[in-house]
């Protein structure tokens, strides 16, 4: 997989939150589009750290679900775009959210740290639920347009499940870890009243992953009782979180390897 340096005309609020990161933490972020068929990046260093990066198990194919990623090695952070679920009109939101991932590591919040294979997407998914719960506080207080966006991607999700949902073939691991995660995110980020597809919405996934719902009603119940911008609370929310979604993938293995066996 190739990629190549997408330049974005970026907002001034964007640039200014950029330019806070790389002074917080004396790092130079790079913005990337990851597409088949262009050059890789010219400078040697940051071709040969992109390159490692999908060699690390399962990466790629977690990416190929995300609408971006972001990557740290050393003083580079890589901001990588995925165009096959991002269009221009979302780059602002798409961009906000990872500069806000960038900006709780240069603050010196904890994240899990990325192995590969399934301790990656444990990491990926543990980090992402307890992260975003600041990252949409920053989004708004910086009057970054996302929430619309993210409202109307969940009701299409809501609208394939209601079609698809209970006849869908078992997916790995890491996508129903994925599931759970999106789950606490609409729990934690949207107030119900606020947004008139919410029942809709619990109820397609409640129906088509009525498996998952322990794990996101605990989560859930649990995080938002906690002051997760302070730092120890929000290391042993990381924990937490991360031995859940653990115990959860086990659950989900061991029922799936019990419908295999004759």
């Amino acid at each position: 997989m190739l990629l190549a340096i997408l330049l974005f005309a970026q907002t001034a609020i964007l640039d200014n939150w950029r330019a806070e990161i790389e002074q917080l933490d004396h790092s130079k972020i790079l913005i990337m589009k990851v597409t088949e068929d262009t050059p890789p990046p010219e400078d040697p260093g940051a071709r040969a750290i992109i390159t490692e990066v999908f060699r690390s198990p399962g990466f790629a194919s977690q990416f190929s679900r995300a609408e971006a990623m972001s990557v740290t090695n050393g003083r580079y952070h890589f901001v990588l775009i995925n165009p096959a679920l991002t269009d221009e009109s979302g780059y602002e939101a798409v961009l906000g959210h990872e500069f806000g991932h960038l900006w709780l590591k240069a603050q010196g919040y904890p994240s899990p740290v990325y192995q590969g294979g399934d301790a990656g997407c444990l990491a990926i998914n543990s980090g992402d639920i307890v992260q975003h719960v600041l990252i949409r506080k920053q989004l708004d207080l910086r009057k970054i347009s996302w929430r619309e966006r993210w409202q109307q991607n969940l009701e299409k999700t809501a609208e394939q499940l209601e079609k698809t949902g209970t006849t869908q073939p078992a997916p790995p691991v890491c996508q129903r870890l994925a599931q759970i995660a999106m789950w606490v995110d609409v729990r934690l980020g949207i107030d119900p009243a606020q947004w008139k597809e919410s029942d809709r919405f619990e109820k397609a996934m409640s129906e088509s992953f009525p498996a998952l719902r322990p794990a996101v009603d605990e989560i859930a119940r649990t995080l938002a009782k906690q002051n997760l911008a302070e730092k120890a609370v929000h290391r042993r929310a990381l924990e937490f979180t991360f031995n859940k979604l653990k115990f959860a993938g086990l659950e989900i293995n061991r029922k799936h390897n019990e419908t295999k066996t004759p």
